[in-house]
């Protein structure tokens, strides 16, 4: 089993970091760990070592890197560009399920701002996993 797992620092996703982590290591698998986002930025760096040490601490053999946000102007769409962003990455690398933090955004704020969990969702290509 091969799982990708975005991370962004916020609960939410360390919540998915973590059982990501323990999927992975049940099923002797790969992980993937990814920050979509400007790589550039010292919280990315932090963000990504945290990650590093947590799958080490777990045992698992993980790729962690950062990968160019989507270029918009535009924060209207920015999380679905961010959600396709998470699925181009997804058909890149091969994976079979994807376990991302969802912020629990609904009505208006996901009309209005997007989600990337939900465009992932949508897509309905891999096994999703959405921890709040």
């Amino acid at each position: 089993m091969h799982v990708l797992v975005p991370i962004d620092g916020s609960e939410p996703s360390t919540r998915a970091l973590a059982f990501g982590i323990d999927l992975a290591g049940r099923f002797d698998g790969e992980l993937d760990v990814v920050h979509v986002g400007d790589p550039e930025v010292e919280v990315t760096e932090q963000l990504l070592e945290d990650a590093r040490e947590q799958c080490g601490e777990a045992g698992v053999d993980a790729t962690v890197d950062a990968v160019p946000e989507p270029t918009n102007e535009s924060r209207l769409h920015y999380a679905t560009k961010v959600g396709g962003r998470i699925l181009e990455l997804a058909e890149e690398r091969g994976v079979d399920h994807i376990v991302m933090g969802s912020h629990g955004r609904s009505g208006v704020d996901e009309y209005v701002l997007g989600s990337a969990a939900k465009t992932v969702l949508d897509a309905q290509e891999y096994q999703v996993t959405v921890l709040p």
